[in-house]
């Protein structure tokens, strides 16, 4: 559902046109590329353009508690 919310937004902020659409359909399958590769920069960008404040509350909590784990978790050598 966010992904045709993305491309609909990204039509409507940069104008009609089928070549807008597909450009923010590509950076959007980029940015849920490397989200699905754990980059934290990827999923708070997602997050942030998700324009939901609710989610940002809820990932804000959830990934500061799964950072916090990863950090511990991971052995430095």
């Amino acid at each position: 559902m966010s992904f045709i919310a993305g491309l609909g937004l990204g039509g409507i902020i940069l104008g009609p046109g089928v070549v807008a659409v597909i450009l923010c359909g590509v950076i959007y399958a980029a940015l849920a590329w490397f989200f699905a590769q754990r980059q934290r920069w990827a999923w708070i960008t997602l997050t942030i353009l998700s324009f939901n404040p609710v989610a940002w509350i809820i990932n804000f909590i959830y990934l500061w508690r799964r950072w916090a784990e990863d950090s511990v978790a991971t052995p430095t050598t």
